[in-house]
C-alpha cells in the first residue's frame, strides 16, 4: 500500500452540513416570518396590543439572523468552536416544543405543528452537530493544514522576488542622514 503523503484529505463532516442546512432554513424562515409580520396591516389590532407583539417578532428575526449567520459560518469553516452553537440550538429548540404545547393547550394547532416541527428541527440539529464535533474539528485541522502547505510551497518557488534595492552611502550624506537632536530648550526665567 501506498502511503499517504499528507494526512489532510478529510471531507466536510456530511453530518454536520446537514444541520448547517436547517439552520440555514430555520433562520431564512424566521427572517421572512418576522417581516411577513411586520409588514402585515395592523387594522385589527388595538394600539396596546401591537406594542406586545413587536418585542416577540424582532426577538424572532434576531433568532433566525443568529441561526443562518452561524449555519453560513460553519459551512465555511470560519466557526473555532461549535459546541456552544449546537447548545443554542438545542435549548431554542427545547423552548419551541415547550411553547408549542402551550399554544396545542389551546387548541391553536395551526400555530402549535410549525413550532413543533421547528422546534425538534432544531433539537435534531443540536445533535447532529454534537454527534459531528471531532469530524470537524479534524476538517478544521487539515484545512489549516493545506493552507499552511500551500504558503509554504509558495515560498519554495525559484521566482525571483522583488526586493528595495539597497540605499546608496555616500560618505558626504552621512550627516545629513540623521536628523539632529535639538537640545533642551531652557527658559531665562530659571536661571
Amino acid at each position: 500500500m501506498a502511503k499517504k503523503m499528507y494526512d489532510d484529505d478529510v471531507e466536510f463532516p456530511g453530518i454536520v452540513k446537514i444541520a448547517c442546512y436547517i439552520w440555514i432554513v430555520f433562520g431564512l424562515i424566521a427572517i421572512a416570518q418576522g417581516i411577513m409580520f411586520l409588514a402585515m396591516p395592523s387594522d385589527n389590532l388595538k394600539k396596546d396590543e401591537l406594542n406586545y407583539n413587536y418585542p416577540g417578532l424582532v426577538g424572532a428575526l434576531l433568532i433566525g439572523i443568529c441561526f443562518a449567520v452561524t449555519g453560513l459560518q460553519l459551512l465555511t469553516g470560519k466557526v473555532l468552536e461549535i459546541v456552544g452553537a449546537a447548545v443554542g440550538s438545542l435549548f431554542i429548540g427545547l423552548l419551541m416544543l415547550g411553547l408549542s404545547g402551550l399554544v396545542a393547550n389551546y387548541d391553536a394547532l395551526t400555530l402549535a405543528i410549525p413550532g413543533f416541527i421547528a422546534g425538534l428541527g432544531l433539537i435534531v440539529a443540536g445533535v447532529m452537530v454534537i454527534m459531528g464535533r471531532s469530524q470537524f474539528m479534524a476538517w478544521k485541522r487539515a484545512k489549516k493544514k493545506r493552507k499552511q502547505r500551500a504558503v509554504d510551497e509558495d515560498d519554495d518557488d525559484d521566482r525571483p522576488r522583488r526586493r528595495k534595492p539597497p540605499r546608496r552611502r555616500d560618505d558626504d550624506d552621512e550627516e545629513e542622514e540623521r536628523p539632529r537632536r535639538r537640545k533642551p530648550r531652557r527658559d531665562e526665567d530659571d536661571d
